[in-house]
């Protein structure tokens, strides 16, 4: 037998990343890096003036994305509607948005955080090999 994983294992790993509770401890992680580490408070907000517009635009992408899946969801509902279904459909569209832009901001910001610390690494050579 070999020492590798079977691939099954493998697309198992990477399918847990995508638990909730991973997600929600990544993104606790990453709000604490942009707290401890000032390479990437400082770089971040020297280019502010990029962060806000894509992040409108994640808020734009993902009200569109939300106002499909309600309507997408609508469909499947006969009328007259009642207030519960109209509140779960509303709630919905509510958890897409929200998680649309959560995801979209914290692969954003995860990008910005390697591109800090690349251009930090490149800057100063000798901590890198320490």
């Amino acid at each position: 037998m070999s020492d590798r994983s079977s691939p099954r294992s493998g697309a198992l790993d990477v399918l847990t990343h995508f638990l909730p509770q991973n997600i929600l401890q990544d993104l606790r992680e990453q709000a604490l890096s942009f707290q401890r580490q000032e390479t990437f408070r400082t770089y971040v907000l020297r280019r502010m003036w990029f962060v806000i517009p894509v992040a409108l635009a994640f808020a734009a992408v993902s009200f569109a994305a939300a106002a499909g899946s309600v309507i997408f969801a609508s469909r499947f509902v006969t009328q007259p509607v009642s207030g519960w279904t109209a509140t779960a459909i509303f709630a919905l569209g509510a958890v897409v948005w929200v998680g649309g832009v959560i995801s979209q901001l914290y692969i954003l910001f995860r990008w910005l955080e390697n591109k800090a610390l690349r251009q930090t690494s490149t800057a100063n050579p000798r901590r890198m090999r320490s």
